[in-house]
Formats: C-alpha cells, structure tokens, sequence
C-alpha cells in the first residue's frame, strides 16, 4: 500500500471529515494538507506566529505606503472580480509576477483588484495590492484550542497506521487557529466588498478564503500552478468523497490542458481544460548546450547537492547549472559557499524564464517538480533522483527519455545516454474564447 492509499484508508476508517470543533467547523480538511506532509516527512508544521518581516527603515516606509495605498482600495472600491497571485517569477523586465494566473490577470484587467502578499522594494509586472490579512493576522491572531477528544481521535488514528503521531496537538491547534483568523478576515471583507467571483492559486493555504466566499455566495475559480495527479494531497480525496463532504473546495478549478490533470483522481470540483500560454513554449530559437540544469526546492536541496557537486568534480567539462527555487533566493550566499571552488557550477535565481532555461539545457535533473512536465513539452531528457517524493512523479516513469538516478555515476550514464526525446503536450495555449464564456456562466449564476 503507498502513502496516499494509506493516508486515504486512516480517513475514511476513523471518519476524519466528520469531526466538527465546537466552534461549528469542520477540521480535518484544513489540517490534513499539514498532516499528510508530515506523517511523510516531507516538511514540519509552521509553528511559529507569523510577522510582517521589515527589517530596514527604508522598507518600513514603503510598506506604509503600500498598506495605506492597498487599504483605501481594498475596502473603498467595489470590483468584479478578485484575484489572489502568487507573485514569484520574474519576466525580462526584473518585475514578478505570476505566470500560473497571468493570462487571467490581462483578461480581467479594468474589472478586478490583484492582491499578494507584496514585497517591499520589488518592482511587480502587474498592478498589485497588498493583502491585509498578513497585517490582520500580526494583529489579531488569538491561539484557539481544541478539546482533548477530538486531539485524541486523530492520535489515535496516526497511532495505529503510522506506529507514532506526528502532528502534535500544538500544531493542530496552531493551524485551527491561523485559519479562523483568516476567515474573520476574509468574511468582513467579502461582506464588504462582494465580488462574483474570486480567482486565485495555491487551494492547500487558501481553505478560510474559500470558505468565506462559499458563505457569501461568491463562485470560487482556482487557477492550476503546478503538478496535479493523485498523490498530490491538496487536490486528492478518497473515494465517497465529493463537493457536499465535509470539506472545503473551489467551485471550478481552471487546469492548464486537458492532459494537465494526471488521471485517475478524485478532486471533487469540475474541471476546465482553460491553457495557460506561460506554460507553452517554442523551443526551436533556442540553442541546445551540453549543461545539465538543475531544479532545486527548499527540501530536496540536501539530497540534490551530494550528487551534483560529485558530477561536477568528476565532469569539469560539463556546465551545470542549478536552479533555485523562489523561495531559495535569500539562501543564494549559502549555496555559492557550498559550491565554492567548482567552477562549472553556475547558481540562477530568475534571471531567466524557466523555459528558456529547459530550452537550451540537454537534460534537466529534479526529485519532484512541475518544470519536468514543461521539459516534456519540450521533448527533453529528464533525470529524476530516488528521494524524498520523487514517486509522486511514477506517471511519466515509463517514458523513453526519463530515468532515474541514486548517485553522481548513474547521473552520468543518463546523461551520455542517447535517448529517444518524446514530446509530451501537457499544457495547451490560453483559450480565450472559453474563457469568455466561463465569464459570461459566472455572470449569469450571480445575477440570479
């Protein structure tokens, strides 16, 4: 039995979606995102309150301007549509923005409000605000406790299927409460405002926001910005679960193709084949090098690192390239003091797009990552290291120009390797035209 099959029977055997706080919610389906990670010890619990971070003065004022600016906006003008970005890519310019909900964002121009949480002195490709729920939370954030039975039920679940529970009653408590801050937040200001309809990315973080919404009538639309196939726990629920469940789902979710969506799963929300032209690339301008381009995360680095710094010291001719993640951009001084003294080994942020990169790179190397399913686009050879959740990518296993690797040696033989490139089209070209007519349904719901 895998881990998701495992995960799913504990569900449904100890009726986990069934457990209701006393405060009327139902709490599984916002901890069980933290659950599954951390009973497959793929990262902790945050635990900490989370805080504005400004550090500088400099930063201090602009975040002023920011907040008055956003607050006037957010609560002084009545918009169509909502949209909540996740801004961490940067386009030719040096500004972020999201290509996961771009083309949204250019179709709705002129009728919707972009919130983020907005970094102070980044320039941003979009007209973006900044979202006052991380100024709410610093605020008004409140610990909430659970009662030692509903606590009890779940350990004893973990117990019998896992040996152990790692989610203490700490985090459980620590996640619960986070959540009802935002949903305080989010229902004052949906009342407030009242929007047809709320797009967005990142559905494991967005449970209060979309809760919020369903209680004020307002059509959620979730935006697809990466992998989505059974084992990815934020989408996937086990069989007999569906939209009337005790769980909290958008109401669409806008996928990038109609192969993007790794078949069979259970995600209990209709699903519109809508493209995303970010994702599509022509790779035929582009020149193919002999580099190795690395895909790096904030978790699968320590895994990625011992075999590539032991390639590049028995490859010097071999130009590798590793790619950190945007949440590793602040670590970029870490990294240049563990590759210090290998030369061929060149350490990129943003400086180009993710495409370009595939583009002219002759294999990529990565544990779990969406930019495999973009180098498949582009018919290049992948190269995939047995840690961690790489079997979360076991559906492109048996394609003839993917491999997988457990040292620096079996690296290089797939590298050397002559294989045949298949290119597989799991992103598609934005449709307008459909989304014209999604629009023209989302009016019709709410007018009714």
């Amino acid at each position: 039995m895998d881990s998701i099959d495992k995960f799913f029977e504990i569900e449904m055997k100890y009726r986990l979606f069934d457990i209701k706080t006393d405060d009327g919610f139902y709490l599984w389906d916002i901890i069980r995102y933290d659950a599954y990670l951390q009973h497959n010890d793929i990262i902790c619990a945050q635990k900490q309150k989370e805080k504005v971070n400004l550090l500088f003065l400099k930063k201090l004022f602009i975040a002023i301007f920011l907040f008055l600016k956003s607050f006037f906006v957010l609560f002084f003008k009545k918009t169509k549509y909502l949209i909540f970005s996740s801004n961490r890519y940067l386009d030719s310019d040096g500004r972020l923005f999201d290509k996961a909900i771009q083309n949204i964002v250019d179709e709705l121009k002129g009728k919707s409000i972009n919130l983020d949480n907005l970094k102070p002195l980044s320039k941003y490709k979009n007209n973006v605000y900044f979202n006052l729920l991380f100024v709410y939370r610093s605020l008004f954030f409140r610990k909430k406790s659970i009662s030692d039975e509903i606590y009890h039920r779940l350990n004893n679940a973990f117990i019998e299927f896992y040996g152990e529970s790692k989610l203490t009653k700490e985090d459980i408590e620590y996640i619960y409460s986070m959540f009802l801050c935002d949903y305080k937040y989010y229902s004052f200001y949906l009342k407030k405002i009242k929007p047809k309809a709320i797009f967005y990315v990142l559905n494991g973080i967005q449970k209060a926001l979309l809760l919020a919404a369903k209680r004020n009538n307002i059509y959620t639309c979730e935006i697809q910005h990466g992998s989505v196939r059974r084992v990815n726990i934020v989408y996937s629920y086990p069989k007999g679960i569906n939209s009337n469940s005790n769980i909290i789902f958008p109401d669409v979710f806008l996928s990038m193709g109609e192969n993007a969506v790794i078949q069979p799963i259970n995600m209990p929300a209709e699903i519109i084949p809508i493209g995303n032209n970010y994702y599509v690339f022509d790779s035929s301008k582009e020149k193919v090098d002999d580099s190795i381009l690395v895909i790096s995360t904030t978790f699968h680095s320590k895994y990625l690192i011992p075999h590539i710094l032991e390639f590049a010291k028995d490859n010097p001719f071999v130009c590798v390239k590793y790619k950190l993640h945007p949440q590793e951009y602040f670590k970029e001084s870490y990294y240049e003091e563990i590759f210090k003294g290998v030369s061929n080994i060149k350490i990129l942020k943003g400086e180009e797009d993710i495409n370009v990169l595939v583009a002219r790179s002759s294999m990529v190397v990565l544990i779990f990552s969406t930019v495999a399913y973009e180098a498949l686009n582009q018919g290049k050879k992948i190269a995939i290291l047995q840690e961690l959740d790489y079997m979360s990518m076991d559906d492109i296993f048996d394609l003839p120009n993917v491999s997988l690797f457990n040292s620096s040696e079996s690296l290089f033989e797939i590298y050397k390797k002559n294989t045949e490139l298949l290119k597989v089209p799991y992103f598609e070209v934005f449709n307008k035209y459909k989304f014209d007519c999604f629009l023209q349904m989302i009016d019709s719901k709410s007018d009714k």
